[in-house]
């Protein structure tokens, strides 16, 4: 592959001897990676489940909030709790890989980071006062098992493989397009909340229409904005696992999209009639 070329490290040098050590050694890699595919299959049947899930039943948070379904955290806290360990997961599997903080893969990095740095320090200021409460505490384990899923399987294929990344694994037509394409998702992503906040008037469960920027176009730019970030994330690392979470993401977001722009449409007479939900002119 033109982005990424095997090299030969210590550790695999070793794994070609015939040593106990060796053997065991190459015993727990064959194991973890098994455990890899497992996981990625899994993530892969988990986003066609969300997909038929959700478009029956909208995820009972936000202005879908329903009764029946147990205590609540204060949403501002389940978003912090449930992004910490996909932060920390990358990092950890970075830290464990022995690269050096100078390998070219540290990009990968920076970018996963920068994307779960803004969920952690800057969206849960942004979230208005109705959003404090109404998060079910019932999803917030499950959540993070998935982030930590993610993470690995994420960090395993970037780190963990023994991948050598060199000038062609970013300056190339394809990683370059897969850039563009997350940056501008979570340009996309970050623009929509803040309009999203101005537009909100304050108290539980009160809302507004947006009628600025992307919001002219559909009703949800915000997901349409973390939908791109992942398809530029799967391009640029080329990856299943980065395939993985990108089809996870739009399995999720899209029914969600499609719910909010019907309830729109329930709850404002006023509301514009060519404004798609997700993707501008066409749904």
């Amino acid at each position: 592959m033109e982005a990424r070329t095997w090299r030969p490290t210590k550790r695999s040098c070793i794994m070609d001897t015939t040593g106990p050590a060796s053997r065991r050694g190459a015993g727990e890699a064959g194991m973890i990676h098994t455990v890899f595919l497992g996981v990625l299959f899994g993530e892969l049947l988990l986003g066609l489940f969300f997909l038929l899930l959700s478009l029956l039943f909208p995820l009972p948070y936000g202005r879908h909030t329903r009764s029946g379904w147990g205590p609540t955290w204060p949403a501002w806290r389940a978003w912090r709790v449930m992004a910490l360990p996909a932060a920390s997961m990358l990092v950890v599997m970075y830290a464990v890989s022995g690269r050096s903080l100078f390998d070219p893969a540290m990009v990968f990095l920076l970018l996963w980071e920068a994307h779960y740095a803004y969920r952690l320090f800057f969206y849960p200021h942004l979230a208005p006062e109705r959003s404090r409460s109404g998060f079910p505490t019932l999803f917030v384990p499950a959540v993070v098992l998935f982030h930590v899923a993610n993470g690995f399987i994420n960090g395993y294929y970037l780190f963990q493989l023994p991948f050598a990344y060199g000038p062609s694994s970013f300056l190339s037509v394809r990683p370059l397009c897969g850039l563009a394409v997350f940056g501008s998702g979570l340009v996309l992503h970050m623009w929509s909340d803040r309009i999203l906040r101005d537009v909100r008037p304050e108290g539980p469960g009160r809302y507004g229409i947006p009628r600025r920027g992307p919001f002219r176009l559909v009703s949800c730019p915000n997901y349409l904005g973390e939908i791109l970030q992942w398809i530029g994330w799967a391009v640029l690392t080329w990856s299943l696992p980065g395939l993985a979470f990108a089809w996870v993401t739009f399995a999720v977001l899209l029914p969600r999209a499609v719910s909010h722009h019907r309830w729109y449409r329930r709850s404002f007479g006023d509301y514009p009639e060519n404004r798609r939900a997700l993707i501008p002119f066409l749904l």
